[in-house]
């Protein structure tokens, strides 16, 4: 009984001191600390990179609309900008005249969403060789972002209507407090940062690893036997 004990105690302080020195993450597996996925299905990539689809030529120059605006599709439906910004305030819309096509919106540089891109009834492809930066909200029908990073800060959402999330980078999906909400939510890499979720302060494990150890090291008292025999717990 005791050794079971003592092997408890053992693997407990072990652990304490590996929290303590940093080795063990902090509650860094946890995806509900930042991410969520609403009515779907959470799938993590095991590999991917960005840039596999089309990519940008840069013809179209700078997007920035200084108000809202609902834009006419190109030949092919490939919009080819250097950089996207759409401001805190601006919503951008699509005018599909009943097409569902995939409408690739594409830059060489960061794209930056303060505001809102609403990519309509049929699929939307974002990306960049750059990041990709969510402060506002993306909404539309299988939507795809493809960046070497993707970054979704608190109050930020992406919103497929019950369709598809495809979240593609290259190095990895920050997520810092963003609302995922689709039927099947995929990120590739499978890397994705959390914020971790809060344990007590170091000086609260240690306190509680000592305080189990007074639990555990009962006091020992003396018996009748041979002399030099040892005590047992009582």
């Amino acid at each position: 009984m005791r050794s079971l004990a003592a092997r408890f105690l053992g693997t407990t302080l072990v652990m304490t001191f590996l929290f303590l020195i940093g080795v063990l993450p902090a509650g860094a597996a946890t995806i509900s600390s930042g991410l969520s996925g609403t009515g779907g299905l959470l799938s993590l990539g095991s590999s991917g990179t960005s840039g596999t689809g089309p990519v940008s030529d840069g013809s179209d120059g700078i997007f920035q609309p200084l108000q809202s605006v609902n834009l006419d599709l190109p030949p092919q439906d490939v919009f080819n900008f250097t950089t996207i910004t759409i401001d805190p305030s601006v919503s951008v819309g699509f005018i599909r005249n009943g097409s569902n096509a995939t409408i690739d919106f594409l830059a060489t540089g960061d794209i930056l969403i303060d505001g809102t891109l609403d990519g309509g009834s049929g699929p939307l492809y974002l990306s960049t060789p750059g990041s990709i930066t969510l402060n506002g909200s993306l909404i539309g029908q299988d939507l795809t972002l493809s960046a070497s990073q993707i970054i979704l800060n608190s109050g930020s959402t992406i919103d497929a209507n019950g369709s598809s999330i495809n979240l593609v980078a290259g190095s990895s999906v920050q997520n810092n407090g963003g609302l995922l909400a689709g039927g099947v939510i995929t990120t590739s890499p499978g890397l994705i940062h959390v914020a971790p979720v809060p344990l007590p302060a170091s000086g609260g494990l240690l306190g509680w690893a000592l305080g189990l150890m007074a639990l555990l090291m009962v006091r020992r008292c003396p018996v009748a036997g041979p002399e030099g025999q040892r005590g047992i717990s009582c």
